[in-house]
């Protein structure tokens, strides 16, 4: 028996699921631009350190990182002495 299929109906267009899309991405600026006003607030309440205050900060980094580094390298000429000399 020959027959036609009948294909299911689409679904009925509906203004409630587009209405609550729109409110969605609306809310989500809200909160976006609600973020970054509290962000701006926020850094406007750093005290932001001096000249002298940085330049002294980086000069104590500085003067640790060389201290611990000619620590580190004796550390590694004795280690490679001992090795050298006792081992092999």
């Amino acid at each position: 028996m020959l027959g036609v299929r009948i294909p299911p109906g689409l679904p009925e267009f509906s203004t409630e699921v587009t209405d609550r899309k729109f409110r969605m991405s609306a809310n989500f600026v809200d909160k976006f631009s609600s973020f970054i006003n509290e962000t701006r607030a926020e850094i406007k309440k750093i005290t932001w350190p001096t000249r002298d205050e940085l330049v002294g900060a980086v000069m104590i980094v500085c003067l640790l990182v060389a201290v611990f580094a000619l620590i580190l390298g004796a550390m590694d000429g004795i280690f490679g002495y001992l090795i050298r000399n006792f081992v092999a």
